[in-house]
């Protein structure tokens, strides 16, 4: 069984990857196996994980799974909105980018930070939420079913792209307005599992692109 490790933002992410993508690997005989990033070691060695803090805790996790010479790739599912301003990159991205240009230009300069053939960074833009977006209905649908309301506000956003929602106001948070009882790791799950992969694949370029990419290396490891 072919392995890729994918430090990834949090619980949902965790998630996400183990329930709902990895079933699209299976095929491949390829195992993809979350890994949470740790924000913080106290003195007592207690581990806290989830979110991103500093570049240099990110860092430091990518190159201790890159030790591990067996898997056939490192990758991430990192938020980028919310990213810490010294990552890579960050300081040059240009006001008049669109979305993916700007989340491209921080996957290279990570790249080329890490150094590591085997390392395929991805940035969700602008979060996990987004993928949520590729069906408008599908996610509506779920949170009437929760008794939500104020849904009007993500109607407005039909016609937009997934992965281009105003960064200023970040998918989760146009969810959080609708639903405020909304929960990533719970309703999240729910509304992706309903949403379907291939749905995801279709309506978010950038996400799409991440997902051929680690097909290609598991066919060539």
């Amino acid at each position: 069984m072919k392995h890729i490790l994918i430090l990834v933002e949090g619980q949902t992410e965790e998630q996400f990857v183990s329930s709902i993508l990895q079933e699209y690997f299976m095929q491949a005989q390829c195992y993809l196996q979350p890994v949470i990033l740790r924000t913080k070691r106290t003195g007592a060695g207690q581990i806290y994980k989830g979110g991103v803090s500093t570049y240099d805790r990110i860092r430091r996790e990518v190159v201790n799974l890159l030790a591990d010479t067996s898997v056939c790739a490192v990758t991430t599912m990192l938020d980028y909105y919310g990213l810490p301003d010294d990552f890579p990159g960050k300081a040059k991205l240009m006001p008049s980018w669109n979305a993916i240009q700007k989340v491209q230009h921080l996957e290279d300069a990570f790249s080329q930070d890490i150094g590591n053939p085997r390392f395929l960074p991805y940035l969700s833009l602008h979060e996990f939420e987004s993928l949520l977006f590729s069906d408008i209905d599908c996610l509506i649908g779920y949170l009437k079913s929760q008794s939500a309301v104020n849904l009007r506000s993500l109607q407005r956003l039909r016609n937009k792209p997934p992965e281009e929602i105003d960064e200023n106001t970040p998918p989760s948070h146009h969810i959080r307005n609708a639903y405020a009882s909304y929960k990533k790791v719970i309703d999240g799950i729910m509304i992706a599992r309903q949403i379907g992969l291939q749905t995801m694949l279709d309506k978010c370029q950038h996400f799409e692109n991440w997902v051929n990419q680690l097909q290609h290396r598991c066919r060539n490891c």
